[in-house]
């Protein structure tokens, strides 16, 4: 059974791979090392940011920047960036700028909120790149002030800008998203309280265009609670930076707050319909629907209002006339909607009949706000004597600097 087997390749060894295919190979290999490196890369980036600063500045120039052109470059540069006390980039193109900015934010977790200043056309690319711009209206024209979303006329103003205007802007926004959602949770829970009430029926003790109401009444004062409340004064502010950690740290809308927020919305519902629907169940036997639902409608607009009030450490006419337009305008929203049949049958002369009862009157202005603002000054008041945040600390000692607190005063 011999055969020609001269030409025969010998047994028990592989062929190796054609040079196309090693070449396959080897890339993949590489881009597989590459993918591990930048995991790694990437792992000790947090650990990289918090370490201490080194006393050492990092000097780029456009020529190394150039060097910068994939992920694992980034991060290197990131690496060994987070550990200098400061980083000057010097001749860089403004796509240079950018990419700067950019490694920052994808590279860095939880995500910084970065910011660029520029005064230049240069700075434009760096400035749309940032999630805040500050512009510099200077010598080198406004192409920057116009891309940015501030500007300014020198770069010292920068400081009064962060410290003072974005620490301010921060904790009233959040407040305004926080007292937003929770005028809106009672609200809700009373109805979810009444369902009960109405044998789950479905029945609403608001009337439709009352309950539509519900915002306008209340917009106002908490309008003005976020353009003009100042909880610390600015000079406070700029001779103590660390009360900027405020909202760098985002302790106006972490999980604690919002939960705190979410209770007390809860616990203000609760007291309405106590109130309401137990203590006071017998006055509003004779009650209709409406009657009842607008007289308990109106005393939680009122108790909120006193939340706004509360929450306010500013207060100015522009404040006083936002409450007298909210108060007043919902009273005489009632009073017009209940006099003309044609517009809801079902709602004429509820008004008329609830301004008559001393009930409506104790309830609106007495019983709904002083119950809700007593809940809302004990829970200050022991959250201040146990745990004090440091909003509180920063409030208090700011009084104190001002000579509008004594040392022995506890509120």
């Amino acid at each position: 059974g011999g055969g020609g087997g001269g030409g025969g390749k010998p047994h028990g060894r592989a062929s190796p791979p054609p040079p196309a295919q090693r070449a396959s190979l080897s890339a993949e290999e590489e881009e597989a090392a590459r993918l591990e490196r930048v995991r790694v890369l990437q792992g000790r980036t947090p650990e990289a940011v918090r370490a201490p600063k080194l006393h050492v500045c990092l000097v780029l120039d456009g020529v190394s920047l150039a060097h910068v052109d994939d992920p694992e470059t980034e991060l290197r540069l990131l690496l060994v960036a987070s550990r200098c006390r400061s980083v000057v980039a010097c001749r860089a193109s403004p796509l240079q700028k950018a990419t700067l900015v950019r490694i920052h934010q994808e590279h860095i977790r939880p995500p910084p909120v970065a910011l660029s200043i520029g005064d230049g056309a240069n700075d434009v690319s760096m400035i749309q790149q940032a999630d805040v711009g500050v512009g510099i209206v200077g010598k080198e024209g406004r192409q920057a002030a116009n891309t940015a979303d501030f500007a300014i006329g020198q770069f010292r103003f920068l400081q009064r800008l962060l410290l003072v205007h974005g620490r301010w802007n921060y904790r009233r926004q959040a407040t305004v998203f926080l007292y937003s959602m929770h005028k809106n949770m009672v609200l809700t829970f009373t109805l979810f309280w009444f369902t009960y009430l109405s044998a789950a029926s479905g029945t609403s003790m608001y009337e439709s265009l009352v309950y539509t109401s519900f915002n306008f009444a209340l917009f106002l004062p908490i309008v003005a609670y976020g353009i003009l409340d100042q909880d610390i004064s600015a000079d406070y502010a700029m001779h103590h930076p660390e009360t900027y950690s405020t909202g760098r740290l985002n302790t106006q809308l972490d999980l604690f707050r919002i939960a705190w927020w979410i209770g007390n919305a809860i616990m203000y519902a609760v007291i309405l319909c106590l109130l309401f629907f137990v203590a006071l169940d017998e006055s509003f036997e004779d009650y209709g629907l409406y009657s009842l639902g607008t007289l308990v409608f109106a005393a939680m607009c009122q108790a909120l209002q006193g939340k706004a009030l509360f929450l306010s450490h500013t207060v100015t006419w522009f404040h006083v006339g936002a409450f007298a337009i909210s108060i007043g305008g919902l009273l005489l929203f009632f009073l017009v909607y209940n006099l003309n049949p044609a517009v809801t049958f079902i709602f004429f002369g509820v008004a008329d009949f609830l301004y008559s009862e001393a009930i409506f009157w104790l309830s609106f202005l007495i019983l709904a706000p002083v119950s809700t603002i007593m809940f809302d000054l004990t829970a200050f008041a022991v959250q201040s004597a146990w745990a004090p945040t440091k909003e509180t600390l920063y409030r208090e000692r700011d009084a104190l600097a001002r000579g509008a607190l004594k040392a022995d005063q506890w509120w």
